[in-house]
């Protein structure tokens, strides 16, 4: 199966989620009191607490001498990608402080690589 194929199954399968949970399709005119850039925006920040516990878990894993962690190129990219949206989201939302430091980062990861960070 081609990653594209995947990633449409994931996305399908979060929209099939969806459905079920609120009994209709995506809200485009705020149906229903729904705000997509509020909710994109809780997104956004879920992500960012989850991308900190998976690095603060990679980070310990590099404290343990026999237990380093490395990720695959397309992890690697996949977590950057993830921080500049959040990054990009931070700064549309005016707190420059959070998209300073998500920016900041994905320049470190890039400068020096995810697996370099975390060994």
């Amino acid at each position: 199966m081609s990653n594209n194929i995947k990633v449409m199954a994931l996305i399908k399968a979060r929209l099939d989620i969806g459905a079920k949970s609120y009994g209709n399709e995506i809200p485009l005119a705020g149906e229903e009191g729904r705000d997509n850039l509020k909710e994109a925006l809780y997104e956004a920040l879920d992500l960012a607490v989850y991308l900190s516990a998976t690095i603060l878990e990679l980070i310990d894993k590099r404290a343990m001498p026999n237990n380093r962690m490395t990720l695959d190129e397309e992890r690697q990219e996949v977590m950057i990608r993830a921080l500049s949206d959040y990054g990009g989201e931070a700064y549309q939302q005016g707190d420059i402080k959070s998209a300073m430091e998500a920016f900041d980062l994905v320049k470190e990861l890039k400068d020096r690589g995810v697996n370099e960070s975390c060994e």
